[in-house]
C-alpha cells in the first residue's frame, strides 16, 4: 500500500472543502449553542453554499470549447452523470486558470452571500463561515500546489 506524504496542500484538496467548511460551521454552531436542529440546519447550509460555489467549474467550462461539449453531453445524459459525478468532475477540471478560478470563487461567493443576506437573513452566518473557509482553503491549496490548478 502506497501512503501519500502529508502536506497542507493535500489536506486542503478541493475534495475536502465540504468537510473543511462543514467543520468550521459546526465549530461556530457549537460556540453559539444553537441546539441540535440549528446545528443540522447550519451544516446543511454550509454544504449547500460550498456546492454552489464549486459550480463555477461549469461557468468557466462554458468558455472552453472542448469542456463545453463535455458539459453538454453530461446534461443530455444527466442520470448517468449523477451516478458517476467524480468522473464528470475530472473531465471538466482544467489547469492553468488559477487566478480565474479564484476570481470566479470570490465573485460567486459574494453573489451567494448577497442572496443569503437579502433572502435568508437568519442563515447568512453559516453561509459566510462556509464560503470564507472554502475560499481560504482554495487560496492556500492553489499557492501550495499551483500545478493542480
Amino acid at each position: 500500500m502506497v501512503q501519500k506524504e502529508f502536506s497542507i496542500g493535500n489536506a486542503l484538496n478541493p475534495k475536502n472543502h465540504i468537510i473543511i467548511s462543514g467543520a468550521a460551521v459546526l465549530a461556530f454552531a457549537f460556540f453559539y449553542n444553537i441546539g441540535f436542529f440549528g446545528i443540522l440546519l447550519w451544516v446543511a447550509i454550509a454544504i449547500f453554499a460550498t456546492v454552489l460555489i464549486d459550480s463555477d467549474h461549469l461557468v468557466v467550462a462554458f468558455f472552453i470549447a472542448d469542456k463545453r461539449k463535455i458539459v453538454g453531453k453530461a446534461l443530455r445524459n444527466w442520470s448517468s452523470t449523477l451516478l458517476d459525478i467524480e468522473a464528470f468532475r475530472k473531465k471538466i477540471h482544467f489547469k492553468g486558470f488559477t487566478l480565474l478560478r479564484l476570481l470566479t470563487h470570490l465573485l460567486g461567493g459574494l453573489l451567494i452571500l448577497a442572496l443569503f443576506y437579502f433572502l435568508l437573513q437568519s442563515l447568512f452566518v453559516p453561509a459566510l463561515i462556509s464560503l470564507a473557509f472554502h475560499f481560504i482553503a482554495d487560496v492556500i491549496h492553489s499557492a501550495v500546489h499551483p500545478e493542480l490548478w
